[in-house]
């Protein structure tokens, strides 16, 4: 979900490959059908453009396999028209990548541990990317290849190897007994293809002045979050702490949205002040 440049608010239903549209006061405005991609393939609405445009994607890999067969695939990005027809291809990069795990007649489809989730965030005209362990940002106006890259910070590259071993007792110890312990024991006790390094970043956020926010990774066991805030032509101006356990929604001008459990596992949604010193 997210507000539009015409002041829109803009739900996304993936299932349905559409787009609601409502008012500020709740009322439902329209709906917007995404044309198939090629190859038939379902898209999925990713962002709106300040034009009025949408981005969507589709996913090339079928979650299908051998046991122990690892699932490679292309994520492509495809721009859609307003009323949902599809412009054109964006860009494409490759996928998570996932096991093929099988516990007696049961099969499930996990991503591999510690491999970088590819970000990927709109600032009303540009499409931004950062897709693996380095801090950089490859910045996209049109179709084709990008058009500027941001790096900061000089961040080492940590090892996923060193860290591993807690990762899985961690994992496990999460989730207590049950089928899905049963499942997950399985999957880490196979000789998975976790990457060399871990991801620099889990989260990209563009708030409302265009300045872009860079969560960066943290192990289930570390610290409070930290973002990196760079401006709209990459320079990097700070790091901002935002409170343990709170996922951010929306960043705007003075404030960060965001939703949160309560000490009773109850989902709530929580607003705090953002104050910029000059």
């Amino acid at each position: 979900m997210w507000l539009s440049a015409d002041s829109l608010i803009a739900v996304t239903d993936n299932g349905s490959r559409r787009i609601n549209l409502f008012d500020l006061s709740g009322r439902h405005l329209s709906t917007v059908r995404f044309a198939s991609a090629p190859g038939g393939l379902v898209p999925r609405p990713r962002a709106g453009f300040d034009d009025g445009t949408w981005l969507g994607w589709v996913n090339s890999g079928a979650l299908d396999g051998q046991a122990g067969e690892v699932i490679r695939s292309v994520m492509v990005y495809f721009r859609f028209l307003r009323d949902g027809g599809l412009e054109g291809e964006v860009f494409r990069h490759e996928g998570q990548p996932r096991f093929v795990n099988q516990v007696g007649s049961r099969v499930h489809y996990p991503f591999i541990p510690l491999s970088p989730a590819p970000l990927v965030a709109t600032d009303g005209t540009r499409v931004l990317f950062l897709p693996g362990p380095t801090r950089e940002i490859r910045v996209l106006e049109g179709v084709g290849g990008p058009t500027a890259r941001y790096r900061w910070g000089e961040g080492r590259l940590r090892l996923a190897g060193e860290v591993y071993g807690r990762y899985k007792e961690e994992s496990l110890k999460e989730m207590g007994p049950g089928e899905t312990f049963r499942r997950y024991a399985r999957f880490y006790d196979q000789d998975l293809p976790i990457p060399e390094h871990l991801p620099c970043c889990q989260s990209l956020v563009v708030d409302a002045l265009g300045y872009i926010w860079v969560e960066r990774y943290r192990l289930p066991w570390e610290g409070d979050p930290r973002w990196d805030v760079l401006d709209a032509s990459g320079r990097w101006l700070g790091s901002v702490g935002t409170p343990t356990g709170l996922n951010v929604i929306q960043v705007g001008a003075d404030f960060v949205l965001g939703s949160a459990a309560d000490s009773l596992g109850v989902e709530r949604i929580v607003v705090y002040t953002l104050s910029k010193r000059p």
